[in-house]
Protein backbone atom coordinates (compact mmCIF):
# COMPACT_ATOMS: atom_id res chain seq x y z
CA UNK A 1 0.00 0.00 0.00
CA UNK A 2 1.62 3.45 -0.54
CA UNK A 3 2.28 5.59 1.93
CA UNK A 4 2.67 9.26 2.14
CA UNK A 5 3.96 11.74 5.34
CA UNK A 6 2.01 13.87 6.69
CA UNK A 7 1.70 15.06 10.20
CA UNK A 8 5.38 13.30 10.93
CA UNK A 9 2.97 9.92 10.13
CA UNK A 10 2.98 7.35 7.13
CA UNK A 11 -0.25 7.71 6.14
CA UNK A 12 -2.40 4.89 3.29
CA UNK A 13 -2.72 7.00 -0.44
CA UNK A 14 -3.68 6.30 -3.89
CA UNK A 15 -1.17 5.93 -6.45
CA UNK A 16 -2.09 6.96 -10.05
CA UNK A 17 0.25 6.68 -12.83
CA UNK A 18 0.13 9.25 -15.47
CA UNK A 19 0.22 8.60 -19.20
CA UNK A 20 3.63 8.97 -20.75
CA UNK A 21 4.47 12.81 -21.98
CA UNK A 22 6.69 14.71 -24.64
CA UNK A 23 8.75 15.03 -21.73
CA UNK A 24 8.44 12.45 -19.23
CA UNK A 25 8.19 8.79 -19.55
CA UNK A 26 7.14 7.88 -16.09
CA UNK A 27 4.92 10.16 -13.46
CA UNK A 28 3.76 8.87 -10.79
CA UNK A 29 1.03 10.68 -8.57
CA UNK A 30 0.65 10.40 -4.39
CA UNK A 31 -2.50 11.61 -3.52
CA UNK A 32 -3.52 12.10 -0.14
CA UNK A 33 -7.13 13.62 -0.42
CA UNK A 34 -7.72 13.89 3.56
CA UNK A 35 -5.08 13.64 6.58
CA UNK A 36 -6.48 11.91 9.27
CA UNK A 37 -4.55 14.35 12.12
CA UNK A 38 -4.57 18.00 10.58
CA UNK A 39 -7.21 17.39 7.11
CA UNK A 40 -5.05 18.72 4.62
CA UNK A 41 -4.73 17.39 1.02
CA UNK A 42 -1.50 16.25 0.16
CA UNK A 43 0.08 15.58 -3.38
CA UNK A 44 3.71 14.34 -4.21
CA UNK A 45 4.47 13.71 -7.70
CA UNK A 46 7.92 11.85 -8.78
CA UNK A 47 8.43 12.31 -12.39
CA UNK A 48 11.48 10.61 -14.65
CA UNK A 49 12.34 11.86 -17.95
CA UNK A 50 14.07 10.33 -21.17
CA UNK A 51 17.52 10.86 -19.67
CA UNK A 52 16.85 9.61 -16.75
CA UNK A 53 16.57 12.54 -14.67
CA UNK A 54 14.67 12.28 -11.29
CA UNK A 55 12.44 15.04 -10.12
CA UNK A 56 9.83 15.76 -7.50
CA UNK A 57 7.43 18.23 -6.07
CA UNK A 58 5.14 18.55 -3.26
CA UNK A 59 2.01 20.50 -3.16
CA UNK A 60 -0.45 20.93 -0.20
CA UNK A 61 -4.20 21.98 0.00
CA UNK A 62 -6.10 24.46 -2.49
CA UNK A 63 -2.52 23.99 -4.80
CA UNK A 64 -2.99 20.20 -4.49
CA UNK A 65 -6.36 19.87 -4.83
CA UNK A 66 -6.21 22.26 -8.25
CA UNK A 67 -3.57 20.77 -10.00
CA UNK A 68 -5.45 16.89 -9.14
CA UNK A 69 -8.02 18.52 -10.83
CA UNK A 70 -5.88 19.21 -14.02
CA UNK A 71 -4.15 15.90 -14.13
CA UNK A 72 -7.20 14.09 -13.81
CA UNK A 73 -7.60 13.62 -17.92
CA UNK A 74 -4.16 12.50 -17.88
CA UNK A 75 -4.29 9.45 -15.18
CA UNK A 76 -3.63 6.11 -16.92
CA UNK A 77 -4.51 3.91 -14.17
CA UNK A 78 -4.73 3.62 -10.30
CA UNK A 79 -2.25 1.09 -8.98
CA UNK A 80 -4.29 -1.52 -6.39
CA UNK A 81 -2.69 -3.81 -4.35
CA UNK A 82 -3.15 -7.63 -5.32
CA UNK A 83 -5.63 -9.18 -2.88
CA UNK A 84 -3.93 -12.00 -0.94
CA UNK A 85 -6.00 -14.84 -0.55
CA UNK A 86 -7.02 -15.54 3.25
CA UNK A 87 -4.47 -18.88 4.97
CA UNK A 88 -6.80 -21.79 4.95
CA UNK A 89 -9.99 -22.23 2.76
CA UNK A 90 -12.78 -20.90 5.97
CA UNK A 91 -15.09 -23.74 5.68
CA UNK A 92 -16.16 -25.09 8.50
CA UNK A 93 -18.69 -28.18 9.07
CA UNK A 94 -21.15 -27.70 10.99
CA UNK A 95 -22.45 -30.80 13.40
CA UNK A 96 -24.76 -31.54 16.22
CA UNK A 97 -23.01 -32.47 19.72
CA UNK A 98 -25.88 -32.93 22.70
CA UNK A 99 -28.30 -30.22 21.24
CA UNK A 100 -25.27 -27.37 20.13
CA UNK A 101 -24.24 -26.56 17.15
CA UNK A 102 -20.34 -27.16 17.12
CA UNK A 103 -17.96 -26.28 14.31
CA UNK A 104 -15.08 -29.13 12.96
CA UNK A 105 -12.09 -27.56 12.64
CA UNK A 106 -10.42 -30.98 11.08
CA UNK A 107 -9.19 -31.79 7.83
CA UNK A 108 -12.04 -33.50 5.39
CA UNK A 109 -9.26 -37.05 5.87
CA UNK A 110 -9.02 -36.84 9.38
CA UNK A 111 -13.12 -36.84 9.81
CA UNK A 112 -14.41 -39.69 11.88
CA UNK A 113 -18.15 -38.62 11.94
CA UNK A 114 -20.74 -41.06 10.97
CA UNK A 115 -18.30 -43.70 10.55
CA UNK A 116 -18.65 -47.40 11.52
CA UNK A 117 -16.20 -49.35 13.03
CA UNK A 118 -16.25 -51.78 9.85
CA UNK A 119 -17.07 -50.10 6.43
CA UNK A 120 -15.78 -52.21 4.12
CA UNK A 121 -17.73 -54.90 5.74
CA UNK A 122 -21.17 -56.21 4.73
CA UNK A 123 -24.35 -55.52 7.59
CA UNK A 124 -24.69 -58.20 10.09
CA UNK A 125 -27.87 -60.52 8.99
CA UNK A 126 -29.69 -60.25 12.17
CA UNK A 127 -31.49 -57.66 13.09
CA UNK A 128 -29.16 -55.70 15.67
CA UNK A 129 -29.13 -52.17 14.02
CA UNK A 130 -32.71 -51.79 13.59
CA UNK A 131 -34.45 -49.57 16.07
Amino acid sequence: MPQLMCCNHMQKCRLFYLKPGENYRLALVYWLEECSICGHSVLYMRRIDYNNNYSSFRKTNEKARKLFGKLESAIDFEYRMPSVPAFGSGFYLHYNDCGTVRRCYSNFSTLQMGRFAGIGEPLPEDNSLRL
